[in-house]
């Protein structure tokens, strides 16, 4: 009873229209949140992030406050405070970080509209604050390949997992849990649909499974790959899963050896996307093979790729004739054609394909129809169109399994 008193008056002192809204502290409506919503619906590391954000800077600031107390002003009072606040080195907190906790506190408040604790949400209006984007550190092909040779010859039980990083794109939390029956090494594919989580397995970030294109030298890795010890493909001796930390030192192992500039793990991820988007693959493909929810975190590479709309739009010049060609000789209409040389009466036709759940093929020879595929450069590879054959064959592979 007191609690509504003093509510009411607050809310009279601020100008706030009295009403029958429920009384309730912010700090404890926290609670109620994170165990009526974030624990029932998001994943554990969300849940986590609720937490930390909540302890560390929400309920220090907002405290025991009622939340129909709670105005515009408090809510860019607290941005201006975060702003301010140093972490316990003596740093200021980065943008990023108080976006996030900014976020969530809409969340929260949002959540009190919705279970009427409030008519309105406070945080309505409020932008975030401008995030200047790290550089990405990623390797060239040529550091990749050597990396990988390196990894054959010093740590051969670790190549095959490492390789699938840089061609695959998969993060190590679903390196760690793919299952052998994840492979579809007839349809060139991985099915990602698992991740771990400090030891608990659950779905992969953005809680969507995928699959995921992977060029020839990958399919033939992980066709010998395969083992009886389990279902996990990438396992420890006795078939027990692995965990992230297990993964550190013979990387460092690996880089220190190979002499190259220092790159952590998720750079093998950063790596994948970059050669991708160098060698003109869309920025909607991309995506879809990353598994990122939205476009908008895979434009970080798009400046590696200046050039990729101009190539496309060049298809725009070709003749009629050029374009029966490609129709005759097999070409996927669906692929869109970045480069068109010709040599000895052949011609060379370089393609990045749109469409990404591949298609299912016949028979065991895939050379000539995979090769229309966003990831076959990862390999290196072109399509060769014959004016008399009408097919077409792969050529110039130049990241083999021979480079590691």
């Amino acid at each position: 009873m007191r609690a509504d008193l003093v509510a009411a008056a607050d809310r009279q002192r601020r100008g706030i229209p009295s009403d029958t809204l429920p009384s309730a502290a912010f700090s404890g409506f926290c609670k109620k949140y994170v165990d009526d919503f974030v624990k029932v619906r998001l994943k554990p590391s969300t849940v986590e992030s609720y937490e930390l954000h909540i302890k560390n800077h929400l309920v220090p600031y907002f405290g025991h406050r009622q939340l129909v107390s709670i105005t515009r002003a408090d809510v860019d009072a607290f941005v201006a405070h975060m702003t301010r606040k140093k972490k316990p080195d003596g740093e200021p907190f980065h943008n990023g970080t108080i976006n996030n906790a900014l976020f969530k506190l809409r969340a929260i408040l949002g959540a009190a509209v919705d279970w009427n604790y409030l008519r309105t949400d406070p945080t309505k209006g409020v932008g975030m604050l401008p995030v200047t984007q790290k550089e990405i550190e990623f390797w060239e092909a040529g550091q990749i390949a050597h990396f990988l040779s390196t990894a054959a010859r010093l740590e051969p039980g670790w190549y095959p997992l490492f390789a699938t990083a840089f061609r695959s794109g998969l993060r190590s939390s679903e390196l760690i849990a793919l299952h052998q029956d994840d492979l579809d090494l007839h349809g060139w594919r991985i099915h990602v649909q698992r991740a771990f989580w400090r030891g608990q397995l659950g779905t992969p970030k953005g809680g969507k499974d995928r699959w995921v294109d992977i060029p020839e030298s990958l399919v033939q890795l992980l066709r010998e790959a395969r083992h009886l010890r389990g279902p996990f493909l990438f396992c420890g001796e006795d078939g027990s899963p692995l965990a992230r930390h297990h993964l550190a030192p013979p990387w460092k192992r690996i880089v220190r050896a190979s002499e190259l500039s220092w790159l952590n793990i998720h750079g093998a991820r950063h790596s994948y996307a970059s050669l991708l988007v160098r060698r003109g693959v869309p920025l909607t493909a991309v995506q879809q093979l990353l598994g990122h929810a939205s476009i908008t975190t895979t434009q970080r590479y798009a400046h590696l790729a200046p050039r990729a709309i101009a190539q496309f739009v060049a298809v725009l010049d070709q003749p009629v004739a050029e374009t029966e060609m490609r129709h005759k000789s097999g070409t996927p209409p669906a692929a869109a054609v970045l480069a068109i040389t010709e040599s000895g009466g052949e011609r060379q036709v370089r393609t990045a394909r749109m469409a990404m759940r591949p298609a299912r093929f016949a028979g065991s020879d895939r050379s000539w129809c995979r090769s229309d595929s966003p990831v076959a450069d990862l390999d290196g590879s072109s399509v060769t169109i014959s004016e008399t054959s009408g097919f077409g064959r792969s050529s110039d592979s130049g990241f083999s399994s021979e480079e590691g």
